[in-house]
């Protein structure tokens, strides 16, 4: 027979679970009886506490999820371990405890709690925790109750750096993406192997940016990065470093340059495919010539020094006259001052051979410059026609090929100490044209002593007056001496280049 009340009882708390609720209008009272009803017939605890939730509700108070328990265990006087610790828990929570104390034995002050936590939910009040109030107790307590921690699911990745490319000098970047973590590490490699054996000191700023201050940074490299957050988590999928990091790249020192200049051009006039000189300044690797603007051609000469530059005609460029200016690539400098180039379809030599001037005097030999012995002497020059022509500088021990000098200037010469002859040398395609300047420089001063002075007999001749010897400009003589008495006595040879 109690089996079928049993059965009816079950029944009913199914058929009214879905509809009278605590909120529905049950009291406590109500519903502890059906649950008393239910142990009287032997029901299971599973089965009061799901009779009690459903009829009951889970409402908690605020302080519960902060305290979770679900307790398995009837406890009665003279009961300890972790449930009674928990049972202390919970009715302290309830207000019924022991002011706060809590203990992990079940004494009479905590049965006297018990039992004013079952008046309070209309339970038989025998300080003895049971199936009824355990259920009621899982109801308020138990951790089936609690919200379910959700996991981290935000994956973790680098969508993008700014600035894309970090300007020389600046040490700061940011670095956007997904599912940062406060801690997380910035590591970088210098190279493409990955190899992340260094960091970067970051800052967390949200789940979603991270504030980097690179120390070290080369100028004009590439670095490989890659975040990981203090968890180990990685961006997803991800099995190495280097499948997992973005570049950043830094950019090169900054190099002052100055715009380049032309002051003017040699020839002139030139026929398509022949070579133009360009003189001016601040000339590198990377200045081209420009042709009629910056619309026109663009040509890459060949650089012969910061001064100066050449380049050949282009087969494509039209006869006539066209503006010639200079520019850095990239350089972000506007166009140079023009100069014209005058191409024409056969070029007619109209040079004529140069005529110099050396301090005034033109011709040929400039009269006789006087200097002290280990002096030296400046001259200064001009030169007609200046259309082709190159000028050298040419004396003893002076290659005339190797100095080139600008068509109009100044000179000064070596230390002096024999009779010698300078010279500055023009061609064109008319000729070469020669002007010498004859300095004479009187012997060196001795001091007298006891001794005998030496005589000193020079190719043959011991005559205290000068030799002249005539040699081809920019050649070498040879001569030969003795010297009486050679007792005490020391000579040397001197000259230009010779100490």
């Amino acid at each position: 027979m109690k089996k079928y009340i049993l059965g009816a009882v079950l029944s009913l708390g199914i058929i009214i679970s879905p509809v009278f609720t605590h909120a529905a209008g049950l009291t406590d009272s109500q519903v502890q009886a059906i649950l008393s009803l239910l142990s009287s017939f032997g029901a299971d605890s599973a089965t009061i506490a799901n009779v009690n939730t459903a009829l009951g509700g889970t409402t908690s108070s605020s302080s519960s999820t902060a305290f979770c328990h679900t307790f398995n265990t009837d406890l009665t006087v003279g009961s300890g371990g972790t449930e009674v610790y928990a049972l202390n828990q919970a009715l302290n929570l309830s207000g019924v405890g022991m002011d706060g104390n809590v203990s992990s034995s079940f004494n009479e002050d905590i049965a006297s709690g018990v039992v004013a936590f079952q008046a309070r939910y209309g339970i038989r009040q025998t300080g003895y925790v049971g199936p009824i109030t355990r259920a009621r107790l899982n109801a308020l307590y138990g951790c089936s109750n609690q919200p379910t921690p959700q996991p981290n699911t935000a994956v973790l990745s680098i969508n993008s750096i700014s600035p894309s490319s970090l300007p020389a000098g600046q040490t700061t970047f940011t670095i956007n993406g997904s599912g940062f973590q406060s801690g997380a590490t910035v590591s970088y490699s210098g190279n493409s192997a990955g190899n992340y054996n260094a960091t970067f000191s970051a800052s967390f700023v949200s789940s979603s940016q991270l504030s980097v201050t690179g120390t070290g940074l080369a100028q004009g490299s590439s670095y490989m990065l890659f975040v990981k957050n203090p968890n180990g988590q990685t961006s997803a999928g991800c099995s190495s470093y280097t499948s997992c990091s973005s570049t950043l790249p830094v950019a090169p020192a900054v190099t002052s340059v100055s715009a380049p200049t032309v002051s003017y051009i040699s020839p002139s006039s030139a026929t398509i495919g022949g070579t133009v000189y360009v003189y001016g300044t601040n000339f590198n690797q990377n200045t081209f010539v420009a042709l009629d603007g910056s619309s026109g051609q663009s040509i890459t000469p060949t650089l012969v020094s910061g001064t100066s530059l050449r380049f050949i005609i282009p087969t494509n460029t039209s006869i006539g006259t066209h503006t010639l200016a200079v520019n850095m690539m990239a350089g972000g400098f506007p166009l140079s001052s023009s100069v014209p180039l005058n191409v024409v379809a056969t070029q007619t030599n109209t040079a004529t051979v140069p005529d110099i001037t050396i301090n005034g005097a033109s011709g040929g030999f400039s009269p006789i410059y006087t200097v002290p012995f280990g002096e030296t002497i400046a001259f200064t020059w001009s030169v007609m026609p200046t259309n082709g022509t190159t000028c050298y500088a040419a004396g003893n021990g002076i290659d005339g090929g190797a100095d080139a000098i600008n068509l109009s200037g100044a000179w000064t010469t070596p230390a002096l100490y024999t009779n010698t002859t300078y010279g500055v040398r023009c061609t064109n395609s008319a000729g070469t044209t020669y002007k010498y300047v004859n300095i004479s420089v009187p012997p060196q001063t001795t001091t007298a002593t006891s001794n005998t002075a030496p005589t000193i007999t020079l190719n043959g001749n011991n005559s205290s007056s000068r030799l002249s010897i005539n040699v081809e400009f920019g050649r070498t003589a040879t001569f030969t001496w003795g010297v009486t008495p050679t007792t005490g006595t020391s000579c040397s040879a001197a000259g230009i280049g010779v100490n």
